[in-house]
């Protein structure tokens, strides 16, 4: 016989740890999916904020524990029911059944409910409290929410503000030596009659045409002004360039 306080056993366990009472309940499969939950979650929320947040810690624990609660309770439910029948005798069935129906359909709604309800408000107040996370004033190093995500993520360094109060790339490192299949060049292949050039700044080498000419891949250019002004940036799949000088 399943134990009256085994509901709230569960409910502690997954509160502390989630999944925990789930696979108490002998619920592995649940128990790892609550788990995996949480820990998106907590992935999610660590990278788009800027320092942990107690309440989502607390919702998550809430949320779990009332899943592992309603499982628990369903199954003592489900075994008072079926313990219930199995003391009715041959002769009083058809006396005892009419009560026994209505645990099959208001109770399941019930529990439906409450488990929408309670997905719904997790859903909630996790926007609620981003949202706030996102409002909130930030350091000149740190004002934008991508600033966050591409230093907490992937590890790149941070954007630093422009005299304009803006954002500008980092300094761009040293280019090291490429792999054989590889160009990386930088020199002019072409000048118009307004003074306009075009520079080539990066090309994967495709194969040999004539008079040294190549047919590269993948190539980016950039466009220079008479007076050296950036002007444009095109990337390409394919052009034909000039032999190396």
């Amino acid at each position: 016989m399943i134990s009256k306080k085994k509901p709230a056993v569960a409910f502690l366990l997954s509160f502390f740890l989630p999944g925990a009472g789930l696979c108490y309940l002998g619920k592995w499969r649940s128990g790892l999916l609550s788990l995996a939950v949480v820990l998106v979650i907590g992935i999610l929320c660590g990278t788009f904020l800027s320092s942990p947040n107690i309440g989502i810690s607390l919702m998550c624990g809430f949320a779990s524990g009332a899943w592992a609660y309603l499982v628990a309770d369903e199954a003592t439910r489900q075994q008072t029911v079926a313990g219930g029948r199995n003391d009715i005798s041959p002769d009083s069935i058809r006396e005892t059944q009419p009560a026994l129906k209505p645990l099959g359909g208001t109770e399941k709604r019930k529990e439906l409910v409450v488990g929408i309800a309670i997905i719904v408000a997790f859903i909630l107040l996790t926007l609620i409290v981003v949202w706030k996370e996102w409002q909130r004033p930030q350091s000149k190093n740190d004002r934008d929410w991508y600033q966050r995500i591409f230093t907490k993520a992937f590890n790149t360094p941070k954007i630093q503000p422009g005299a304009d109060g803006g954002f500008k790339p980092p300094p761009t490192p040293p280019v090291k030596p490429a792999a054989a299949h590889v160009k990386q060049l930088r020199f002019p292949i072409e000048q118009y009659s307004n003074g306009q050039v075009r520079v080539l700044i990066q090309a994967s080498e495709g194969w040999p045409l004539t008079d040294g000419k190549m047919m590269a891949t993948n190539v980016i250019v950039e466009y220079y002004s008479e007076t050296g002004t950036l002007t444009n940036t095109v990337k390409t799949n394919s052009m034909v360039l000039p032999p190396s000088p």
